[in-house]
């Protein structure tokens, strides 16, 4: 191998580390929010003029493409380009995050070792709700307000228990499903990893009272249960068991109140008006929606809440798909939606797969990334922490990559498989 290749190997080998660097620096700092993007450019460039190869492949190609043009087009005749800007980089960063992580991640050993850091981050984002969230209590009736009082705060910009709690939903079916389908294939070091980043996500999970976040934690993870074996088909069973013994201890009455309270974030009456609204605002926005990043303003202006004061502002509307609909119309709707399902599509082929070319670990990342993607779209559900200006927004855009990376390897093994034989 001569220099060149060797620098040319260096150059593409450190594309998922800058670019998850800039990412992260957009993250914590706002005027660095343009660095993905551009790193994500440059090293499209160079893969173009150095291996003479696009972006990809990957069975998304073409929905990101539409996605991009439908982002250009919308910031371009945006009413006021500065409120665009923050939330149209997160989703170009997330982009270039996505394509980064497919292009590093072509090995088996790769594959695994962005799964670990996964959880490695769900851990982290754990100790960092310790001191950067700022907790609200009083949602779940078995946590105590004393709880909150051990904690204090370290950090001046706060992060809100929804969004970490929607963040840790999306990461959580990794740090389970992982040992729970290869746990005697695991290393040393990965059997002490998961089951602790596991229970310190879970941890925080709950302490953020985030119901929609545990919600759609829950039935991710429950997902991966019945994967995993026949004997835990007994859970839906003993669900229904447990709420019928609810309904005789508190009465019907109180059951359905507490179980209308944990579904809503603001009471279910206001959730459902939010959506009504914006369902309003597509009507108007059917093509094009109000433009990244004007959802609050146009919100207050056009469409106010009868269930709220007329002065507040919402940041979104607690549902992903509205909200991406009510940023970039409909078509944008399409486009970011169909991303989504390829995701689900490849983690789901990857793990069958995976269960075919007897490759446990394999099968066991890529089923824990199908529950990571069920969680997304469940959440999305009830809120919308993972899009637009906020801060965890490209988070989604990993988990698409390592699902498409996991796809891309069980074809290739499959391939090589078929030229042995």
């Amino acid at each position: 191998m001569n220099t060149w290749h060797k620098l040319t190997r260096i150059l593409l080998w450190t594309e998922v580390w800058v670019v998850a660097a800039a990412v992260l620096a957009g993250m914590l700092w706002s005027p660095a929010l343009s660095a993905a993007p551009l790193a994500g450019l440059v090293y499209a460039l160079l893969r173009l003029a150095l291996r003479k190869r696009l972006p990809g492949p990957t069975p998304a190609d073409l929905a990101i493409l539409l996605l991009g043009l439908i982002l250009a087009v919308n910031y371009t005749t945006a009413a006021v380009p500065a409120l665009a800007g923050p939330a149209s980089l997160r989703l170009l960063g997330g982009i270039a995050l996505y394509y980064a992580v497919v292009h590093w991640c072509r090995t088996s050993a790769r594959l695994r070792g962005l799964a670990a850091l996964s959880a490695l981050s769900a851990a982290g984002l754990s100790l960092l709700s310790l001191v950067a969230v700022e907790w609200t209590s009083g949602k779940l009736f078995f946590i105590p307000q004393a709880v909150y009082a051990r904690f204090t705060l370290l950090v001046s910009d706060t992060i809100h228990p929804n969004v970490m709690g929607g963040s840790l939903a999306a990461l959580l079916p990794l740090a389970l499903g992982v040992p729970l389908f290869a746990w005697r294939r695991l290393t040393g070091v990965e059997r002490l990893l998961y089951p602790l980043a596991f229970l310190a996500a879970l941890g925080a999970l709950v302490l953020t009272q985030s119901r929609g976040a545990l919600l759609a934690a829950m039935a991710a993870l429950g997902i991966l249960l019945l994967f995993r074996s026949r004997w835990f088909w007994a859970l839906p069973a003993l669900a229904v068991l447990a709420i019928v013994s609810a309904g005789f201890v508190l009465g019907p009455g109180e059951l359905q109140t507490r179980a209308l309270d944990l579904i809503s974030v603001e009471g279910f009456g206001q959730r459902t008006d939010i959506w009504q609204h914006t369902l309003y605002l597509l009507q108007d926005f059917p093509l094009t929606g109000v433009g990244m990043g004007h959802f609050p303003q146009a919100f207050a202006l056009l469409y106010p809440l009868s269930l709220a004061p007329a002065a507040r502002m919402l940041p979104h509307a607690h549902n992903l798909f509205l909200q991406v609909a009510a940023d970039l119309g409909l078509p944008g709707l399409v486009a970011w939606s169909s991303v989504l399902l390829a995701s689900l599509a490849a983690t789901w082929q990857a793990f069958q797969s995976g269960l075919r070319l007897g490759r446990p670990r394999l099968r066991a990342i890529s089923i824990g990334l199908f529950g990571c993607q069920a969680a997304v779209l469940l959440h999305g559900l009830l809120d919308a922490v993972l899009w637009g200006d906020i801060r965890p927004a490209p988070l989604v855009w990993w988990l698409w990559g390592l699902g498409m990376a996991a796809l891309n390897i069980t074809r290739r093994l499959s391939q090589e498989r078929f030229r042995a034989q």
